[in-house]
């Protein structure tokens, strides 16, 4: 039998990037398939313990966080998006970005949330 609703908060967490972090203009983003695996599971066991009430906290947004890699690189610059880290959390995660919004069709479409 489930408990009363509660919001809940996933401390930071993330996974391994094994990209190079010093190249510019470029998603770097390398996860192993063993963490691709566990993200996703990590996504089906909240969406389906916690449902909406769950909020998360991707480790970490910029790029000098040690293994992880952030959300944002190279580590030189903390310019480029890793967009393959933004689509996976979008996906699974059910993080909404700014550009996936009513009214930016276009980028929404570019960027793979349509």
């Amino acid at each position: 039998k489930r408990a009363a609703k509660a919001a809940v908060v996933l401390g930071e967490f993330g996974v391994r990037d094994n990209g190079d972090n010093q190249l510019s203009n470029s998603d770097t983003t390398q996860w192993s398939a063993t963490d691709v695996a566990w993200l996703g599971w990590l996504a089906t066991y909240t969406r389906g313990q916690l449902g909406a009430q769950r909020s998360w906290m991707w480790w970490a947004y910029n790029a000098n966080s040690g293994d992880t890699r952030g959300i944002v690189g190279p580590s030189t610059t903390w310019r480029e998006v890793q967009w393959t880290k933004v689509r996976f959390l979008a996906k699974n995660f059910g993080l909404q970005p700014w550009y996936c919004a009513a009214g930016t069709k276009s980028l929404a479409r570019k960027y793979g949330c349509a």
